[in-house]
């Protein structure tokens, strides 16, 4: 594999070359038993749910202004909130800062706190912070964005206001009914803004990733899940480097991957390790809300997993999907909801959604475009 190597002035993270490690095997992670067989009934079940990237442009937050002038977002969410609360343990990927006011959009993201209030009151538990627009707003910026984050009790992992808040909370260890996580997420990079001095922000390098994955191994993980914000932007397909680097976390331990950045929905397949096993890679999630409009982009999936831990082990019992389509009103107020693919043909006739013919057609090329796109991998009712 090619090195990764990545370097940040006046940062606490100095990341060094990527290096191959002999697999050290896959800890608890065994072979996926698909199909109708009931888990033993001592064992444990959980569901967890991954959505992909929340944006925050600027006719989204125009969008959520209210008349006394303070920002509302629980509508995006009122057709999926109760299959988010329905999950264990909830996870998206915040690809804003909250930086407080003035507020702003591309290129440099930051968005009102009730963004993030919105998310909580959705189900969600859990926000990676890693990802390219981590350090718009500077130091300033990523330390507040995880302040509010703890002022509203949503867990978050990837990014950290010292090094020594990252070497006691990377990897994230969850506990959700008995069942041991670790959670680690890195980004490809922070477009060229460096990494304010005092702070950490994980970068995608093996040696970091490797040295992630052991520490998760020593905590006693039963379950490994690594994200990653990487690949190319509105390439529907996986790059050889986001291969090269799932394949790497296979080998080193993850037994799930789960990716976003590219802002489109991407292939959800095996990744082979050397020892013949393999583990699940979600290359990317896509935009799970945005105000991007064009074919592909205006839209995402939410992955399901189930997970079962048992006498044998912790294993994946099932992996699935959830299309969700942003649908985006502009009279008489703009708007945006996100509409579930159970929704497909129920949404139009939604009186409160005064869906056009046009938006109807959209909404159905996007859920055309995805299930195809994911043939191999069941879609989810909600």
């Amino acid at each position: 594999m090619k090195p990764l190597i990545f370097s940040f002035s006046g940062a606490c993270i100095i990341c060094l070359g990527g290096l191959f490690f002999p697999k050290p095997g896959l800890g608890s992670s065994l072979p996926v038993p698909f199909g109708n067989t009931a888990p033993a009934a001592d064992s444990t079940v959980v569901k967890l749910v991954f959505a992909g990237d929340v944006m925050g442009h600027e006719p989204q937050f125009k969008a959520a202004l209210q008349a006394d002038k303070t920002y509302a977002y629980e509508d995006n969410y009122r057709f999926v909130k109760s299959y988010i609360s329905s999950a264990d343990l909830a996870v998206a990927n915040l690809e804003v800062t909250l930086a407080g006011p003035p507020y702003s959009g591309y290129p440099t993201f930051s968005s009102p706190d009730a963004l993030a209030s919105a998310l909580r009151d959705a189900g969600f538990d859990v926000l990676q912070t890693a990802n390219n627009h981590t350090c718009d707003k500077g130091g300033k910026g990523l330390r507040r964005t995880l302040d509010v984050l703890d002022s509203l009790h949503l867990v978050h992992f990837g990014t950290y206001r010292s090094a020594e808040e990252a070497a006691a909370n990377h990897p994230l260890m969850q506990d959700v009914n008995g069942v041991r996580l670790a959670f680690l997420n890195y980004t490809y990079g922070t477009n060229g803004i460096p990494v304010p001095a005092g702070t950490v922000v994980n970068i995608i390098d093996t040696a970091l990733i490797h040295a992630g994955l052991d520490k998760a191994k020593r905590n006693g993980a039963d379950f490994i899940i690594a994200t990653y914000h990487w690949g190319l932007e509105y390439q529907r397909t996986e790059s050889p480097d986001q291969v090269r680097i799932a394949e790497f976390s296979a080998r080193h331990g993850a037994d799930l991957v789960i990716g976003g950045h590219p802002h489109v929905v991407q292939p959800v397949k095996r990744t082979a390790a050397p020892d013949g096993d393999s583990i699940w890679t979600a290359y990317s999630l896509g935009n799970y809300i945005s105000n991007q409009r064009d074919r592909y982009k205006n839209g995402g999936i939410m992955v399901e997993v189930t997970l079962v831990k048992s006498a044998r082990g912790t294993y994946l019992k099932n992996i699935g999907y959830v299309p969700v389509w942003v649908y985006k009103k502009t009279t008489p107020k703009a708007s945006y909801t996100l509409i579930p693919g159970s929704m497909d043909s129920t949404a139009a006739a939604d009186t409160t959604l005064r869906m056009a013919a046009a938006d109807r057609l959209l909404m159905l090329q996007f859920f055309e475009d995805t299930r195809k796109h994911l043939g191999n991998v069941a879609e989810m009712k909600e």
